[in-house]
């Protein structure tokens, strides 16, 4: 065989991934390719602080699709360190014998694995640890707000103390090595930035003080537990929370590296972008500048990067032009955990793509990751379900989202389906959704469950307005209705006097409105559709009767909403009441003891939906499983809806 022809063999075999597939030496780990699955919280662990079976066969199913190294959620190196209820511990040997079993299984799946070792610091509450928080100085967190207590130099060598006893424990685990979390706004971050480091002593000042603990921790692991890789995770942070200037971290990387360190981690994630680039109607953040390429030139030792990267062919482009060493690809892997595989096995357009949507990295602290692209995250150890429902016929009416998750998941557990849609696209709400500037990433989601319908065999009727009879004709097991409810249309005096339409017909045809328009309902939808006419140049008023405006959805995304209709100067009016409309076109409606008086050419009511179409009710005295799981709108509601089929066809595998 020529030399030509072999290469190009080789490349076929990995999918024309190779650099991604290439092997990499890490502080004497050799890693099987250069796909890191990066330290994620999942609340899966107990209060108690134990890894669970759980939280392993979540791990498990991301070594078995193939990624080279998992470095697995942060374990608190003291109790008064957690974050979350669930947080992971690793201060006492009682803890051992569960990661112990972890390293077991994924070694056996040749994975190499690390565990991240952090102390929250201030970033955590009394009311969840049980103590006032710890910082370097006594200055509150941003985001929690609680003053905590400034940490003494006995303190501070106490701390150290503990990382590297944890550090230990995780080498008698049989952990590969440990990551040091020095990034995220964690105790460590907190000593390393200006912004939240204030002290005088030894520990406080230039950056080699400020970054004094961490290099102790690094060169204490080192003496301790020599045959440990050690991985440090350094971020820039935002701009007065934690800042990090460039010129800074690269000088942490390089004492990083002095006291022992074995890789460099750059976290150039959410954390790091400004809020505006999570709002949900804009596109996912791109670093504009780089960071890994920076720090590589200060520390001569692999760095993992890429932590906003989506793109596997610009994860490969990155390695193979020798920007980074290794790529973490996280939210993707949660989204898919066989995404390594596909790729290498020349099979990229079965990934199931992540939406981006970020429910994954932001759940409270007393609550477990989702994710809405894949309802099977957290019940991987519900590997029973296989083929439950071979022999028993399944009918979907209506292809939204629910409809069609609802279907590929009853036809992975091995049923026929048979999906009815009186419309003419696939996705309903939520194709029509993405109409929305920064919200076409939900595409992706549809045209990937219609590509596994496809190939799992489901027949999809498009529109084809099904009965209960023809339904009781197929004699089949059960029925799932998720079809869209009939519109609401509020009661207000003279409406008619206006164009009234509501968000489905806007978003799907587009119709003439004229320039003036009133929203009325300031959910998710209402504020996202009041951008995206705002953003068409429309002249856009949004009025809701409750006290806030998308209050429907996340804090933290209210947050970047809001801001986001500020910035394109879109008047926001919330608990208004009593509206009405003249015969001149002129909208009234009384707000904080005053009257707001609008010239309207076209009123919207978003929302007003029935949650299903319950007209298929009758069915349930004739079949015994008939479920109605609806259609959603909103983000967080579509991780309820996916786990909710997949809920419900679980306990359906079992009564059939």
């Amino acid at each position: 065989m020529k030399k030509g022809e072999a290469k190009r063999q080789k490349s076929e075999q990995k999918g024309g991934f190779e650099a991604l597939a290439a092997p990499i030496e890490v502080g004497g780990m050799t890693v099987r390719n250069r796909i890191v699955f990066p330290a994620m919280a999942t609340g899966y662990g107990s209060p108690e602080g134990f890894l669970t079976e759980r939280g392993i066969s979540y791990y498990l199913e991301r070594a078995r699709g193939g990624v080279g190294l998992i470095i697995t959620e942060p374990a608190a190196v003291a109790p008064a360190g957690r974050f979350i209820t669930n947080t992971l511990l690793l201060d006492d040997d009682k803890f051992v014998q569960m990661h112990t079993r972890l390293c077991e299984v994924l070694h056996a799946e040749g994975v190499t694995v690390c565990v991240q070792l952090m102390h929250a610091g201030r970033k955590t509450s009394s009311r969840l640890t049980g103590t006032t928080p710890v910082a370097p100085s006594a200055e509150a967190d941003p985001d929690f707000g609680e003053t905590p207590v400034e940490l003494t130099a006995r303190q501070i060598r106490e701390i150290v103390k503990a990382f590297v006893s944890a550090a230990v424990r995780a080498k008698d685990a049989g952990y590969d090595g440990v990551e040091i979390l020095a990034a995220g706004g964690f105790l460590l971050h907190q000593f390393l930035s200006a912004d939240s480091n204030r002290r005088t002593d030894k520990y406080g000042g230039e950056i080699t003080a400020r970054a004094r603990v961490l290099t102790d921790i690094i060169a204490g692991v080192r003496k301790a537990a020599r045959e440990l890789a050690i991985s440090v995770r350094l971020s820039p942070g935002r701009k007065g929370h934690c800042h990090l200037p460039v010129e800074e971290l690269r000088e942490v990387a390089s004492l990083s590296a002095d006291a022992g360190a074995s890789a460099i981690n750059i976290a150039v994630g959410v954390e790091m972008l400004p809020r505006t680039d999570r709002v949900p109607v804009v596109l996912p953040g791109e670093v504009t500048h780089p960071l890994e390429p920076v720090v590589k030139g200060s520390a001569d030792v692999p760095v993992i990067g890429g932590g906003n990267i989506f793109d596997v062919t610009r994860a490969e482009k990155l390695v193979a032009d020798g920007q980074v060493d290794m790529v973490a690809l996280g939210r993707p892997i949660i989204a898919d955990p066989r995404l390594p595989l596909k790729l290498f096995e020349d099979r990229p357009s079965e990934i199931r793509p992540c939406i981006h949507c970020n429910v994954c990295l932001t759940q409270p602290p007393d609550l477990v990751m989702t994710c809405p692209a894949n309802p099977m995250v957290g019940r991987e150890h519900l590997f029973w379900l296989a083929r439950r429902g071979a022999g028993h016929h399944v009918v979907v009416v209506g292809a939204g989202l629910a409809g069609l998750w609802a279907a590929m998941m009853a036809a992975e557990l091995g049923y026929s389906v048979e999906v009815f849609e009186s419309g003419g696209i696939l996705g309903n709400l939520l194709a029509i959704r993405s109409r929305v500037p920064g919200q076409t990433e939900n595409y992706r989601i549809i045209d990937y469950l219609s590509r596994e319908l496809r190939t799992l065999g489901v027949k999809v009727h498009l529109r084809r307005q099904v009965k209960p009879r023809d339904i009781l004709d197929q004699h089949p097991a059960a029925v799932f209705v998720t079809r869209v409810g009939k519109f609401q249309e509020p009661e207000i005096e003279g409406v008619a006097n206006v164009h009234a339409i509501d968000p489905l017909t806007v978003l799907a045809s587009e119709p003439t409105m004229g320039d003036k328009v009133v929203l009325l309902g300031g959910g998710l939808m209402g504020a996202e559709l009041a951008y995206y006419l705002a953003k068409r140049g429309k002249q856009v008023s949004l009025l809701e009767a409750r006290s806030r405006v998308a209050s429907d959805t996340h804090p933290e995304r209210r947050q970047q909403i809001v801001a986001a209709l500020r910035e394109m100067n879109c008047p926001v009016h919330v608990g208004v009441h009593d509206l009405k409309v003249n015969v001149y076109g002129e909208l009234t409606a009384q707000h904080r003891k005053r009257t707001i008086k609008l010239l309207v050419d076209t009123v919207i009511f978003a929302g007003n939906y029935e949650t299903c179409d319950t007209s298929f009710g009758e069915l349930a005295d004739k079949i015994k499983e008939v479920h109605l799981i609806g259609d959603a709108y909103e983000t967080g509601e579509l991780t309820r809806l996916v786990y909710q089929a997949t809920g419900v066809l679980v306990d359906m595998a079992d009564r059939l």
